[in-house]
């Protein structure tokens, strides 16, 4: 099981029989980059950590209230 932190250094931990085995960070983006401007090279970097992990299961962190109200942040759609 592979679990991952939302946010642009993204924090990692991997799991086997509840047991921890590996754990670490992947820098999507700067801090100052919007997200928009990070998500071709996130997929990739992602996909990477999937790949060498060989997870059967990924699991990411619920979005953070950031100044705003967060049941509309989750069901906002484009």
């Amino acid at each position: 099981m592979l679990i991952l932190d939302q946010a642009k250094t993204t924090g990692y931990a991997v799991f086997e029989n509840k047991n921890l085995v590996e754990y670490g960070v992947v820098e999507l983006g700067k801090k100052d980059d919007i997200y928009e401007n990070i998500l071709s090279s996130a997929k990739t970097k992602i996909g990477n950590l999937i790949e060498k992990t060989q997870a059967d299961m990924i699991v990411i962190e619920d979005i953070q209230q950031q100044n705003q109200n967060v049941s509309t942040y989750k069901n906002w759609q484009c």
